[in-house]
């Protein structure tokens, strides 16, 4: 995600911009199968991207094996690092931990992508 911001001169007469920054976001997502049995953990930059190549079976070779589809969780942090190691952190958990931190905001665990595309 990439946010522009831009600063109007003082007076606020002129619309060119003074200064423009960019804010990356990261994000940690799980994809799943349509009956929930798989739980897929990953890391991106660009959650619609990755949720769109996941869903047309470019995601990867696990995802496209095993038809995680379905974006049921994602959290975002501002540097990549932090992505990373909370990713490393998740990939360590037991599946069942994984559902409870999944149902705690998706109780049904439905796709959280359905009216991204």
């Amino acid at each position: 995600m990439v946010i522009e911001v831009k600063f109007l001169c003082h007076a606020g007469l002129d619309p060119a911009p003074v200064f423009v920054a960019f804010i990356m976001a990261f994000f940690v997502y799980i994809m799943s199968n349509y009956t929930r049995t798989v739980l897929y953990t990953g890391v991106t930059n660009d959650l619609l991207k990755r949720v769109m190549q996941h869903k047309n079976g470019q995601g990867s070779i696990f995802t496209s094996k095993y038809k995680c589809y379905s974006l049921v969780y994602y959290e975002e942090y501002m540097d990549a690092n932090s992505a990373i190691a909370r990713e490393k952190q998740l990939k360590k958990w037991h599946r069942q931990w994984k559902i409870e931190l999944i149902t705690k905001n998706n109780p049904a665990m439905l796709d959280l992508a359905t009216d991204w595309f």
